[in-house]
Protein backbone atom coordinates (compact mmCIF):
# COMPACT_ATOMS: atom_id res chain seq x y z
CA UNK A 1 0.00 0.00 0.00
CA UNK A 2 1.25 3.30 -0.52
CA UNK A 3 2.53 5.96 1.86
CA UNK A 4 0.53 8.85 2.57
CA UNK A 5 1.56 11.95 4.96
CA UNK A 6 -1.06 11.95 7.86
CA UNK A 7 -0.96 16.04 8.45
CA UNK A 8 -1.83 15.88 12.18
CA UNK A 9 -1.26 19.71 12.36
CA UNK A 10 1.27 22.58 10.76
CA UNK A 11 4.06 21.65 12.49
CA UNK A 12 4.55 18.21 12.74
CA UNK A 13 2.57 15.04 10.99
CA UNK A 14 4.17 11.22 10.04
CA UNK A 15 4.14 9.01 7.15
CA UNK A 16 2.23 5.86 7.73
CA UNK A 17 0.35 3.61 5.70
CA UNK A 18 -3.23 3.72 4.65
CA UNK A 19 -3.57 -0.06 6.70
CA UNK A 20 -1.62 2.18 9.87
CA UNK A 21 -3.95 4.85 9.52
CA UNK A 22 -7.08 2.79 9.60
CA UNK A 23 -5.80 0.34 12.42
CA UNK A 24 -5.35 3.43 14.13
CA UNK A 25 -8.68 4.69 13.29
CA UNK A 26 -10.35 1.52 14.77
CA UNK A 27 -8.67 1.61 17.73
CA UNK A 28 -9.58 5.05 18.42
CA UNK A 29 -13.18 3.89 17.91
CA UNK A 30 -12.92 0.98 20.04
CA UNK A 31 -11.76 2.86 23.02
CA UNK A 32 -14.31 5.39 23.00
CA UNK A 33 -16.81 2.34 22.98
CA UNK A 34 -15.94 0.99 25.85
CA UNK A 35 -18.09 2.18 28.99
CA UNK A 36 -14.67 3.07 30.74
CA UNK A 37 -11.92 4.00 28.53
CA UNK A 38 -9.03 5.91 29.83
CA UNK A 39 -9.22 9.70 30.07
CA UNK A 40 -9.41 11.94 27.22
CA UNK A 41 -6.82 14.09 26.82
CA UNK A 42 -6.65 17.40 25.20
CA UNK A 43 -3.85 19.26 24.11
CA UNK A 44 -3.44 22.54 22.66
CA UNK A 45 -0.59 24.54 20.20
CA UNK A 46 -1.13 28.18 19.42
CA UNK A 47 0.74 28.81 16.46
CA UNK A 48 1.85 32.62 15.94
CA UNK A 49 3.54 31.62 12.71
CA UNK A 50 1.99 34.32 10.47
CA UNK A 51 2.38 36.55 13.37
CA UNK A 52 5.87 36.48 14.28
CA UNK A 53 7.79 37.24 10.91
CA UNK A 54 11.32 37.16 11.33
CA UNK A 55 11.17 41.49 11.36
CA UNK A 56 9.56 40.67 14.58
CA UNK A 57 12.74 37.91 15.47
CA UNK A 58 13.20 39.62 19.24
CA UNK A 59 9.70 38.46 19.81
CA UNK A 60 10.11 35.00 18.06
CA UNK A 61 12.82 34.49 20.72
CA UNK A 62 10.63 35.92 23.95
CA UNK A 63 7.74 34.00 22.83
CA UNK A 64 10.09 30.60 22.78
CA UNK A 65 11.01 31.43 26.63
CA UNK A 66 7.38 30.51 27.07
CA UNK A 67 8.97 26.52 26.18
CA UNK A 68 12.46 27.62 28.10
CA UNK A 69 11.10 28.17 31.41
CA UNK A 70 8.16 24.87 31.18
CA UNK A 71 11.65 22.96 30.95
CA UNK A 72 12.50 23.17 27.26
CA UNK A 73 15.43 24.15 25.25
CA UNK A 74 15.83 27.52 23.54
CA UNK A 75 15.51 27.24 19.81
CA UNK A 76 18.58 29.48 18.89
CA UNK A 77 18.15 29.27 15.09
CA UNK A 78 15.95 32.45 14.61
CA UNK A 79 14.21 30.82 11.53
CA UNK A 80 13.18 27.70 12.88
CA UNK A 81 9.50 27.12 13.21
CA UNK A 82 9.17 25.66 16.36
CA UNK A 83 10.08 28.96 18.13
CA UNK A 84 6.37 30.44 17.30
CA UNK A 85 4.83 27.06 18.20
CA UNK A 86 3.46 26.87 21.99
CA UNK A 87 2.02 23.62 23.26
CA UNK A 88 0.55 22.66 26.22
CA UNK A 89 -2.25 20.71 28.23
CA UNK A 90 -4.77 21.75 30.30
CA UNK A 91 -5.45 18.06 32.16
CA UNK A 92 -3.37 19.40 35.33
CA UNK A 93 -5.88 17.67 37.45
CA UNK A 94 -5.48 14.38 35.81
CA UNK A 95 -1.63 15.05 34.97
CA UNK A 96 0.93 17.65 36.43
CA UNK A 97 3.71 16.56 34.20
CA UNK A 98 4.34 17.58 30.77
CA UNK A 99 3.05 14.93 28.25
CA UNK A 100 4.63 13.67 25.21
CA UNK A 101 2.21 12.61 22.02
CA UNK A 102 3.28 12.43 18.36
CA UNK A 103 6.84 13.38 19.38
CA UNK A 104 5.83 16.86 20.59
CA UNK A 105 6.11 18.04 24.23
CA UNK A 106 3.50 19.74 25.87
CA UNK A 107 3.82 21.53 29.14
CA UNK A 108 1.16 21.99 31.85
CA UNK A 109 -0.55 25.60 31.54
CA UNK A 110 -3.94 26.16 33.56
CA UNK A 111 -6.46 27.23 31.43
CA UNK A 112 -10.10 26.81 30.28
CA UNK A 113 -11.46 25.59 26.93
CA UNK A 114 -15.01 25.88 26.07
CA UNK A 115 -17.66 25.93 23.09
CA UNK A 116 -15.86 23.75 20.70
CA UNK A 117 -19.19 21.58 20.45
CA UNK A 118 -20.59 21.18 17.41
CA UNK A 119 -24.40 22.28 16.94
CA UNK A 120 -26.91 21.49 14.03
CA UNK A 121 -28.62 24.84 13.77
CA UNK A 122 -26.06 26.21 11.39
CA UNK A 123 -24.30 28.52 14.11
CA UNK A 124 -20.65 28.17 13.68
CA UNK A 125 -18.69 27.28 16.98
CA UNK A 126 -16.95 30.11 19.03
CA UNK A 127 -14.83 28.80 21.29
CA UNK A 128 -13.36 30.42 24.56
CA UNK A 129 -10.02 30.03 25.73
CA UNK A 130 -8.87 31.31 29.45
CA UNK A 131 -5.60 31.36 30.29
CA UNK A 132 -4.81 31.83 34.48
CA UNK A 133 -1.95 31.86 36.83
CA UNK A 134 -0.71 30.06 39.40
CA UNK A 135 2.26 30.19 41.76
CA UNK A 136 4.69 27.59 39.40
CA UNK A 137 3.13 29.38 36.05
CA UNK A 138 3.04 32.95 36.90
CA UNK A 139 6.51 33.88 35.18
CA UNK A 140 4.44 32.01 31.97
CA UNK A 141 1.79 34.00 32.44
CA UNK A 142 3.55 37.19 32.21
CA UNK A 143 5.75 36.68 29.32
CA UNK A 144 2.48 35.54 27.65
CA UNK A 145 0.36 38.91 28.85
CA UNK A 146 3.68 40.91 27.29
CA UNK A 147 3.61 39.49 23.85
CA UNK A 148 -0.22 39.99 24.00
CA UNK A 149 0.34 43.61 24.36
CA UNK A 150 2.85 43.83 21.31
CA UNK A 151 1.34 41.18 19.27
CA UNK A 152 -1.95 42.64 18.32
CA UNK A 153 -3.75 40.81 21.03
CA UNK A 154 -2.94 37.48 19.05
CA UNK A 155 -5.44 38.12 16.88
CA UNK A 156 -4.84 35.55 13.60
CA UNK A 157 -3.13 33.18 15.64
CA UNK A 158 -4.06 29.56 14.71
CA UNK A 159 -5.14 27.52 17.69
CA UNK A 160 -5.04 23.76 17.33
CA UNK A 161 -7.45 21.34 19.55
CA UNK A 162 -6.00 17.67 19.67
CA UNK A 163 -7.84 15.02 21.49
CA UNK A 164 -6.84 11.10 22.30
CA UNK A 165 -7.23 9.10 25.17
CA UNK A 166 -4.09 8.37 27.48
CA UNK A 167 -3.66 5.18 26.82
CA UNK A 168 -2.45 6.04 23.31
CA UNK A 169 0.38 8.83 24.16
CA UNK A 170 3.75 8.27 23.48
CA UNK A 171 5.41 5.73 25.82
CA UNK A 172 8.02 8.09 27.00
CA UNK A 173 5.06 9.45 29.21
CA UNK A 174 5.32 6.07 31.03
CA UNK A 175 9.11 4.62 30.61
CA UNK A 176 12.11 5.79 30.52
CA UNK A 177 14.84 4.89 27.97
CA UNK A 178 15.62 1.74 29.31
CA UNK A 179 12.36 0.28 29.44
CA UNK A 180 11.45 1.35 33.55
CA UNK A 181 8.39 2.59 34.64
CA UNK A 182 8.15 6.66 36.02
CA UNK A 183 5.87 6.97 37.83
CA UNK A 184 3.04 4.28 39.26
CA UNK A 185 -0.35 5.48 37.90
CA UNK A 186 0.21 4.38 34.19
CA UNK A 187 -3.36 3.29 32.71
CA UNK A 188 -4.13 -0.24 31.80
CA UNK A 189 -3.48 -1.70 28.66
CA UNK A 190 -1.38 1.18 27.69
CA UNK A 191 -0.68 1.29 23.55
CA UNK A 192 1.09 4.59 22.37
CA UNK A 193 0.00 5.36 19.11
CA UNK A 194 0.36 8.49 17.47
CA UNK A 195 -2.31 8.22 14.93
CA UNK A 196 -4.73 7.82 17.18
CA UNK A 197 -6.67 10.96 17.65
CA UNK A 198 -9.75 13.19 16.90
CA UNK A 199 -10.11 15.00 14.32
CA UNK A 200 -8.63 18.56 15.22
CA UNK A 201 -10.45 21.22 15.89
CA UNK A 202 -8.69 23.94 14.23
CA UNK A 203 -9.30 27.97 14.95
CA UNK A 204 -7.93 31.35 15.08
CA UNK A 205 -8.30 34.02 17.32
CA UNK A 206 -10.72 36.54 16.85
CA UNK A 207 -10.46 38.99 19.43
CA UNK A 208 -9.54 39.49 23.34
CA UNK A 209 -12.53 39.55 25.21
CA UNK A 210 -10.98 40.50 28.58
CA UNK A 211 -7.61 40.35 30.85
CA UNK A 212 -6.81 41.17 34.03
CA UNK A 213 -4.03 40.28 36.96
CA UNK A 214 -5.28 36.68 36.70
CA UNK A 215 -6.62 35.75 33.50
CA UNK A 216 -6.97 36.49 29.76
CA UNK A 217 -9.67 35.21 27.85
CA UNK A 218 -9.87 34.85 24.08
CA UNK A 219 -12.13 34.37 21.84
CA UNK A 220 -11.78 32.25 18.69
CA UNK A 221 -13.15 31.57 15.18
CA UNK A 222 -13.21 29.66 12.00
CA UNK A 223 -11.35 31.25 9.49
CA UNK A 224 -14.48 32.43 7.30
CA UNK A 225 -16.03 33.25 10.33
CA UNK A 226 -13.57 36.43 11.79
CA UNK A 227 -15.37 39.34 12.82
CA UNK A 228 -15.41 41.82 9.93
CA UNK A 229 -14.67 39.20 6.96
CA UNK A 230 -15.96 40.47 3.44
CA UNK A 231 -16.37 38.77 0.34
CA UNK A 232 -14.52 38.80 -1.95
CA UNK A 233 -11.83 39.86 0.39
CA UNK A 234 -10.19 42.40 -1.73
CA UNK A 235 -10.84 46.16 -1.29
CA UNK A 236 -10.33 48.95 -2.81
CA UNK A 237 -8.05 50.98 -1.31
CA UNK A 238 -6.89 54.57 -2.46
CA UNK A 239 -3.73 55.11 -0.82
CA UNK A 240 -2.40 51.56 0.58
CA UNK A 241 -0.90 49.03 -1.31
CA UNK A 242 -2.03 45.12 -0.40
CA UNK A 243 0.81 43.45 -2.27
CA UNK A 244 3.09 41.17 -0.03
CA UNK A 245 6.30 43.39 -0.12
CA UNK A 246 9.26 41.17 -2.36
CA UNK A 247 5.88 38.27 -1.84
CA UNK A 248 2.60 37.51 -3.60
CA UNK A 249 1.54 40.19 -6.21
CA UNK A 250 4.94 42.49 -5.60
CA UNK A 251 7.18 42.37 -8.34
CA UNK A 252 10.05 44.03 -6.34
CA UNK A 253 12.39 41.24 -5.99
CA UNK A 254 15.47 39.92 -7.37
CA UNK A 255 14.87 37.73 -10.41
CA UNK A 256 17.14 34.56 -9.01
CA UNK A 257 14.29 34.33 -6.45
CA UNK A 258 12.40 32.69 -9.25
CA UNK A 259 15.14 30.31 -10.23
CA UNK A 260 15.96 29.20 -6.43
CA UNK A 261 12.67 28.34 -6.07
CA UNK A 262 12.70 26.79 -8.78
CA UNK A 263 9.76 28.21 -10.18
CA UNK A 264 10.17 29.45 -13.60
CA UNK A 265 7.31 29.26 -15.27
CA UNK A 266 5.21 28.77 -12.49
CA UNK A 267 6.91 32.19 -10.95
CA UNK A 268 3.64 34.05 -12.23
CA UNK A 269 0.94 32.19 -9.51
CA UNK A 270 3.51 33.90 -6.77
CA UNK A 271 4.60 37.12 -8.15
CA UNK A 272 1.09 37.71 -10.32
CA UNK A 273 2.44 37.39 -13.66
CA UNK A 274 5.23 39.82 -13.64
CA UNK A 275 8.67 39.80 -14.51
CA UNK A 276 11.41 40.35 -11.30
CA UNK A 277 14.12 42.69 -11.88
CA UNK A 278 17.97 41.77 -11.88
CA UNK A 279 18.66 43.96 -9.23
CA UNK A 280 16.22 44.71 -5.88
CA UNK A 281 18.60 46.14 -3.50
CA UNK A 282 16.88 47.80 0.25
CA UNK A 283 15.69 50.98 0.03
CA UNK A 284 13.80 52.17 2.41
CA UNK A 285 12.12 51.87 5.95
CA UNK A 286 8.57 51.60 6.51
CA UNK A 287 7.95 55.06 6.88
CA UNK A 288 9.61 55.82 3.89
CA UNK A 289 12.91 57.40 5.03
CA UNK A 290 15.60 56.15 2.42
CA UNK A 291 17.97 53.93 4.23
CA UNK A 292 21.25 55.98 2.26
CA UNK A 293 19.97 59.10 4.21
CA UNK A 294 20.10 57.01 7.67
CA UNK A 295 22.91 54.73 7.24
CA UNK A 296 26.26 56.67 5.53
CA UNK A 297 27.69 55.21 2.41
CA UNK A 298 25.53 53.03 1.84
CA UNK A 299 24.51 53.43 -1.53
CA UNK A 300 21.90 50.59 -3.05
CA UNK A 301 23.11 50.50 -6.45
CA UNK A 302 26.89 49.23 -5.13
CA UNK A 303 25.87 47.29 -2.17
CA UNK A 304 26.86 44.24 -0.99
CA UNK A 305 25.58 41.16 -2.56
CA UNK A 306 22.00 40.27 0.18
CA UNK A 307 23.75 36.98 2.00
CA UNK A 308 21.61 34.81 4.39
CA UNK A 309 22.20 35.47 7.73
CA UNK A 310 24.46 33.24 10.06
CA UNK A 311 25.03 32.25 13.26
CA UNK A 312 29.16 32.80 14.44
CA UNK A 313 29.21 35.01 11.26
CA UNK A 314 30.51 38.90 12.01
CA UNK A 315 29.58 41.56 9.42
CA UNK A 316 30.90 44.91 8.09
CA UNK A 317 28.98 48.01 8.37
CA UNK A 318 26.45 48.39 5.36
CA UNK A 319 26.45 44.95 4.77
CA UNK A 320 23.35 43.43 3.44
CA UNK A 321 21.62 40.29 4.86
CA UNK A 322 18.24 38.27 4.93
CA UNK A 323 16.55 35.69 6.64
CA UNK A 324 14.20 33.44 4.74
CA UNK A 325 10.59 32.89 6.57
CA UNK A 326 7.75 30.64 4.32
CA UNK A 327 9.85 30.78 1.16
CA UNK A 328 9.64 35.01 1.59
CA UNK A 329 13.17 37.45 2.12
CA UNK A 330 13.34 39.34 4.58
CA UNK A 331 16.52 41.89 3.90
CA UNK A 332 18.41 44.32 6.68
CA UNK A 333 21.43 46.69 6.46
CA UNK A 334 23.89 46.75 8.85
CA UNK A 335 24.26 50.32 10.25
CA UNK A 336 27.76 49.46 11.55
CA UNK A 337 29.95 46.61 12.28
CA UNK A 338 27.87 43.13 13.68
CA UNK A 339 28.99 41.25 16.16
CA UNK A 340 28.46 37.44 15.29
CA UNK A 341 25.37 35.76 16.73
CA UNK A 342 23.64 39.29 16.37
CA UNK A 343 20.89 38.34 14.11
CA UNK A 344 18.40 40.75 12.85
CA UNK A 345 15.60 42.80 13.76
CA UNK A 346 18.07 44.34 16.54
CA UNK A 347 17.76 48.03 15.93
CA UNK A 348 20.92 48.69 17.12
CA UNK A 349 22.74 46.97 14.59
CA UNK A 350 20.49 46.24 11.45
CA UNK A 351 18.17 48.18 9.93
CA UNK A 352 15.35 46.74 8.38
CA UNK A 353 14.22 47.19 4.32
CA UNK A 354 10.47 47.82 4.48
CA UNK A 355 7.64 48.62 1.84
CA UNK A 356 5.14 51.59 3.55
CA UNK A 357 2.43 50.03 0.96
CA UNK A 358 2.15 53.58 -0.53
CA UNK A 359 2.48 55.31 -3.62
CA UNK A 360 5.64 56.92 -1.80
CA UNK A 361 7.23 53.35 -0.94
CA UNK A 362 6.47 52.29 -4.44
CA UNK A 363 8.21 55.02 -6.43
CA UNK A 364 11.20 55.18 -3.89
CA UNK A 365 12.26 51.77 -5.53
CA UNK A 366 10.68 52.00 -9.23
CA UNK A 367 10.77 55.73 -10.05
CA UNK A 368 13.66 56.93 -7.57
CA UNK A 369 17.03 59.12 -8.94
CA UNK A 370 19.35 56.81 -8.32
CA UNK A 371 19.91 53.81 -11.13
CA UNK A 372 17.09 51.18 -9.65
CA UNK A 373 15.30 48.82 -11.39
CA UNK A 374 12.38 50.41 -14.07
CA UNK A 375 8.71 49.18 -13.91
CA UNK A 376 7.64 46.25 -16.10
CA UNK A 377 4.83 47.95 -16.75
CA UNK A 378 6.52 50.54 -19.33
CA UNK A 379 6.97 53.27 -16.82
CA UNK A 380 3.65 52.68 -14.91
CA UNK A 381 4.17 52.12 -11.04
CA UNK A 382 3.45 48.27 -10.15
CA UNK A 383 1.03 49.82 -7.35
CA UNK A 384 -2.01 47.27 -5.69
CA UNK A 385 -3.52 50.04 -4.95
CA UNK A 386 -6.27 52.32 -6.82
CA UNK A 387 -5.33 55.86 -6.41
CA UNK A 388 -8.01 56.84 -9.03
CA UNK A 389 -10.81 55.95 -7.83
CA UNK A 390 -13.27 58.13 -5.95
CA UNK A 391 -15.20 57.74 -2.88
CA UNK A 392 -19.24 57.77 -3.44
CA UNK A 393 -21.81 57.90 -0.98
Amino acid sequence: MADFVNNKNDSGGVVSTVVDAQNSIKKLHGEAAKLEPTALIELFEVDLSDILTPDRLEKREKFNQLNVLAGGTLVTDPTNAEISVFRFHNNIKLIKRDIWFQGNRYFPFPCKAEGFEVNSNGTAATPKITFGTRADGSTRFAILKELIKDLDDLVGARVNRIRTFAKFLDSKNWYDDNGDRLYEDIPKDIAPDEGAFFPPDVFYVDKKAYEDKTAIQFQLASYVNFEGMMLPRRIFNENRCPWTYRGAGCSYEYDIRATELNLNQTAIDIFYKTDLPEKAPPVATENNELIQDIIPGYNPNTCNTPVPWQQNLAYVEKGVVYIVHKDKRYYFVAKKAVPANTPPPNTEYWLADQCSKTLAGCKARWDSEVDLPKSPYNGALPFGGFPAITRRS
